[in-house]
């Protein structure tokens, strides 16, 4: 029952990875432009996912970044500025936020997301160490 239950999942899910799938459509959408058109064919993504019961940070992560390791770099911080939204008060969230902007050389975007996370987290030595490596 359980491998049956998590074989329709994986299913479900596969077309996330899939550059035929609606993830490649995603990524052609971006390419042309269509940022707007992108954002909701995303925000449709997620709202799949988390109907499945598979929505959290970690699996949003990961997908960010599969898509920063295929040098998709717009919809990784897409994906990303999703994560923010679905989880406002998280640190975690904004950290790997600022992190694929300053990956991208984007010091300005990272700046402002390490000062929210230390606003949410005056502690956070992550942000602490990327705002003095930015001064």
């Amino acid at each position: 029952m359980l491998e049956k239950s998590l074989s329709q999942r994986s299913r479900k899910t596969k077309f996330l990875s899939d550059r035929r799938g609606v993830a490649g459509h995603t990524e052609s959408l971006c390419q042309k432009g269509k940022d707007a058109e992108a954002r909701l064919l995303l925000d449709a993504v997620f709202q799949a996912i988390s109907e499945n019961g598979l929505l959290n940070e970690f699996y949003i992560e990961v997908l960010a970044y599969h898509y920063s390791s295929h040098r998709s770099y717009q919809i990784a911080t897409e994906i990303l500025k999703i994560q923010t939204e679905l989880y406002p008060e998280s640190p975690r969230a904004y950290v790997s936020l600022a992190l694929e902007y300053f990956r991208q050389g984007k010091e300005k975007p990272a700046a402002k997301y390490f000062k929210k996370v230390l606003e949410l987290d005056k502690n956070n030595s992550i942000a602490k160490q990327m705002l003095e490596k930015l001064d």
